[in-house]
């Protein structure tokens, strides 16, 4: 009797241990993959706003560049329903480039540059626009149950048009 009575704790602890861990890789992977995928979205994000000619249109969760001559606009769009960070290219399917997003804010930047001050002045008008910020914050579920929160991730690229 006392054999089945251990045998039961050791049964529970262990059960309880295997779920613990198999949460915690779970969430290991979901860090992986959201620093993986964030990289990758802002560093396509910061080539082609670099080497655009500017913006065409913009608002707070979706801006237009213009890639230069003869090549369609870059539309990066963030959608409140999906969760997501959109790419397309002209009348091209989009792709996503970030999932589970809770927020996705877009700014710009004029090219002027307050007195006693680095920082540039925020703008509303697209052809004004001198840099781009980008500021996103992620999440993902376990289980059915959010358990991971990326920290806010955020970046103010400069394009090089002259």
């Amino acid at each position: 009797m006392v054999a089945v009575g251990v045998g039961s704790v050791i049964t529970v602890f262990a059960v309880t241990l295997v779920v613990h861990s198999v949460r915690a890789f779970a969430s290991l992977a979901n860090y992986a993959d959201m620093n993986t995928t964030g990289i990758a979205a802002i560093d396509r994000m910061t080539r082609e706003i670099r080497a655009s000619t500017g913006l065409t249109f913009f608002d707070p969760h979706r801006i237009i560049i213009n890639p230069g001559t003869n090549k369609p606009s870059i539309t990066y769009a963030y959608s409140y329903v999906d969760k997501t960070l959109t790419r397309q290219e002209g009348t091209k399917p989009s792709t996503v480039l970030l999932t589970g997003c809770d927020s996705v804010d877009f700014f710009i930047y004029e090219p002027s540059v307050g007195s006693n001050t680095l920082a540039m002045p925020v703008t509303i008008v697209a052809t004004n626009a001198k840099a781009v910020g980008v500021n996103w914050v992620c999440t993902r579920s376990i289980l059915g149950r959010k358990v991971n929160d990326d920290s806010p991730k955020t970046a103010v690229i400069v394009m090089r048009r002259p």
